[in-house]
């Protein structure tokens, strides 16, 4: 499994990006790479359920190595709970999957998991997920979370240029990532440029 991989990764080289050697970094963007150059055709032999499945680890694997790479605003860890929270909108195979996370910590912090039916509360997150099936609600959800310190994240065509901050796709089999950086600074966050290198930059689309 391709998130299991990767989290052993983590335990044995730290879990901050801070702490990383300048040979560790080399090991974490060739992580990265590996996972972009994974051909997701690997799955096509594999029954629908199965194949999307793939995908979807395929996905977390690289959200979690990212993560690293990614600082968020200080006032954005004041929660009481002490957690960093996750927050699936929409039903779909990722939300089983990505709750293989709540083993781990994400900035120091224990991940909780939480699936989001009401709109009014996805600001309420760290990381929030729009699964692709919602892409109707979508402009709705970029909305509630316009002024909030949460990190975007989908698989939507289109979905960073509309206003979302991390998107991937597939191109010739593989999967690719794409950051609007400009919303991402807006929000006050701050990505790596290491990671900038291995992603495609967007802006916004002008309404």
């Amino acid at each position: 499994m391709a998130i299991k991989k990767l989290i052993n990764f983590r335990h044995q080289y730290g879990r901050t990006a801070s702490s990383y050697s300048i040979a560790d970094w080399g090991s974490c963007l060739l992580l990265i790479l590996f996972f972009l150059s994974f051909s997701t055709k690997n799955a096509l032999g594999q029954e629908s359920n199965r194949k999307d499945s793939l995908k979807s680890e395929l996905q977390i694997a690289m959200i979690f190595k990212i993560l690293d790479f990614i600082q968020w605003p200080s006032e954005s860890f004041q929660f009481t709970d002490k957690t960093f929270r996750i927050g699936v909108f929409g039903k779909s195979p990722m939300f089983d999957a990505i709750r293989i996370l709540e083993e781990e910590t994400i900035k120091g912090l224990q991940v909780k998991v939480e699936l989001v039916e009401n709109i009014n509360n996805a600001e309420n997150f760290h990381l929030l997920y729009i699964c692709p099936k919602e892409i109707s609600r979508m402009p709705l959800v970029l909305a509630a979370t316009e002024n909030a310190r949460t990190l975007t994240i989908s698989k939507i065509f289109d979905f960073a240029k509309k206003g979302g901050m991390l998107n991937f796709y597939e191109r010739r089999g593989k999967m690719r990532f794409e950051i609007n950086l400009d919303k991402a600074k807006k929000s006050g966050f701050k990505i790596s440029s290491r990671v900038l290198a291995l992603s495609k930059i967007v802006s916004s689309e002008r309404q």
